[in-house]
């Protein structure tokens, strides 16, 4: 009996001793035992995402990343999809010219052939600069991104931009369009052949593929999607194309609906109204709104929609109807541009020039409304939608 004792009291002694190690000790030798097998896998201390790339308004990065100076998270996929003309295009070319301005890579894989050089140029682009890639097919578009990002099947290979570029310099891939890039199968077949679900199958297999390299060698990936009607009695009467594979991949998600004819004075169209919903959102609560204008001759006009932006935020207050509150200043909303100017944080590291906040501070009258989205007769055959759904 005396020697039981003396076993338990031990055992006693020894849970004593495990309850007084230090936790964050503990907790870094199990990390380090881990590491020993599994070393790159297993990491600590992982932010989503620190680096940004604008989308040309003020609004809308604020929408995505809940910074005026942010917007696409760098590293990160990024789906953009809606009607034709809701300024898709535009909001990645965006994207594409800071990276060039950072001193970093823009590429373009070009499925529609459809390149506006003209809004490229507008808005700040090089393209001497813009590394342009066109094709036809899904397969040719992840062989191309498999090159550039590396594959899975070595944890520590990188493609040729990680091998010559370090980690700091922004690379930024836009697909233009997944809607119209054909599979090898259904250029093989006759207009009249049709293969179940091709396009899906082979999108769920390329994201699988280059989503971990991507993400490895930090480069950006935003994929521009179109919407297309759908055949089910029940639930939404729209849906994107090619599957759900982008969906699960996508970081952020921004889903773009046509607005308001813009026109001036002389009642001149000079631009078009959007609405930019997120749907999905990895860095912080997603469904946030936010509008924006599009000028014929300037591009996104960055300053549209923040007002009701912060408004919505508690950015600023409305002391009283018609009138709103800044660091003590009272001003209408007419007035916002001049209280952006002279408060620089409510912009944050965002440059705007003067002619941005002339234009905006300037009155247009608008015409037509067009809150939901027309959806055109669907392109695809009844078999494929029935089999994507």
């Amino acid at each position: 009996m005396p020697r039981k004792k003396a076993n338990r009291k031990k055992k006693e002694n020894i849970v004593d001793e495990v309850k007084t190690v230090d936790e964050d000790k503990l907790f870094d030798s199990i990390v380090k035992d881990i590491k020993k097998d599994f070393a790159e896998g297993t990491q600590t201390h992982i932010e989503t995402a620190t680096n940004f790339l604008t989308s040309g308004n003020l609004g809308i990065n604020y929408a995505i990343s809940g910074r005026p100076d942010g917007g696409f998270p760098e590293g990160l996929v990024t789906e953009i999809y809606g009607d034709h003309s809701t300024g898709k295009s535009l909001i990645a070319y965006h994207a594409l010219v800071q990276t060039q301005q950072r001193g970093g890579y823009a590429i373009l894989i070009d499925t529609e052939r459809a390149f506006n050089q003209h809004w490229f140029q507008t808005i700040g682009g090089d393209n001497s600069k813009l590394i342009y890639f066109e094709t036809s097919t899904m397969e040719k578009v992840f062989d191309y991104i498999t090159k550039l990002a590396g594959t899975d099947g070595s944890k520590t290979e990188y493609g040729i931009i990680r091998k010559k570029l370090p980690m700091d310099v922004p690379v930024t891939i836009v697909w233009d369009s997944l809607a119209q890039t054909s599979t090898e199968a259904e250029l093989d077949k006759d207009m009249s052949g049709s293969e179940m679900a091709i396009r899906a199958r082979k999108a769920g297999q390329g994201m699988r593929k280059v989503l971990g390299p991507l993400k490895r060698s930090n480069i950006t990936f935003l994929v521009i999607n179109q919407i297309r009607a759908t055949m089910a009695m029940y639930g939404p009467d729209s849906d994107t194309v090619g599957g759900k594979a982008v969906k699960y991949a996508s970081s952020v998600r921004v889903e773009c609906r046509k607005g308001k004819v813009i026109k001036d004075a002389q009642k001149k169209e000079i631009g078009i109204g959007g609405k930019a919903k997120i749907t999905k959102n990895r860095l912080r609560s997603p469904f946030a709104v936010s509008e924006f204008n599009i000028y014929w001759k300037e591009g996104i006009d960055p300053l549209s929609g923040y007002f009701t932006v912060c408004a919505e935020e508690g950015l600023i207050a409305s002391p009283s109807r018609g009138w709103w509150e800044y660091n003590g200043k009272k001003f209408r909303e007419s007035e916002f541009p001049e209280v952006l100017k002279a408060n620089q944080e409510l912009l944050g590291d965002f440059e705007i020039d003067q002619s941005k906040f002339d234009l905006h501070a300037s009155s247009q009258e608008y015409e037509g409304v067009d809150d939901n989205v027309t959806l055109e007769e669907d392109e695809e055959s009844l078999e494929d939608i029935l089999s994507e759904n």
